[in-house]
């Protein structure tokens, strides 16, 4: 199970992508710190995803995309702005 939860932080939720301009903007060569694991896992967690092999990747995508809608949401409200209405297609 932990390889999975690895596997899925690691490679779907983006950071295939973002990792590496993440560790360039940080500083940081050694990847992510075990809080900015724990971050991730909670942001997945608050948009209801439960790490499983279970609809693989269909779910994992799709949780991805509620994960970057929710911290659009905490960048605009952290800028003052109005916050984008998160819609779910459950």
């Amino acid at each position: 199970m932990k390889s999975v939860l690895v596997s899925l932080c690691c490679g779907v939720l983006g950071f295939a992508l973002a990792g590496p301009s993440m560790a360039q903007e940080s500083g940081l060569s050694g990847g992510l710190t075990r809080a900015e694991v724990k971050a991730e896992l909670a942001d997945y967690r608050a948009v209801g995803y439960e790490f499983s092999e279970a609809g693989y990747p269909e779910l994992a995508v799709e949780a991805a995309h509620k994960v970057a809608a929710l911290r659009a949401a905490r960048a605009a409200a952290a800028a003052g702005q109005p916050q984008p209405v998160i819609v779910s297609n459950r």
